[in-house]
């Protein structure tokens, strides 16, 4: 979901960059996408079932802490983003 890109000239402390098929940012606390330089949650969109997790089994309510409806998904990881989109 996040990592290299072919051609991607990234440096030190970098993963990466999200794929083709998803959105990745950084959130607060407060759920909102926070600048490039701002520690904070990462949180991945996807398609929940074809390209990230459907549900928890038999657990809707853990489902609910980390998936949200519109395929967001809260990843419980922290990091920030810079400016070219590395995380």
């Amino acid at each position: 979901i996040i990592g290299d890109r072919p051609g991607d000239k990234r440096g030190w402390p970098t993963i990466g960059r999200a794929g083709v098929c998803y959105e990745a940012e950084i959130r607060d606390d407060h759920n909102r996408p926070l600048p490039a330089g701002e520690i904070g949650e990462i949180c991945i969109k996807g398609v929940p079932g074809k390209t990230i997790f459907k549900e928890y089994f038999l657990n809707p309510k853990a489902t609910a802490k980390v998936l949200e409806a519109d395929g967001w998904l809260h990843t419980g990881d922290t990091g920030y983003r810079d400016e070219e989109g590395f995380f």
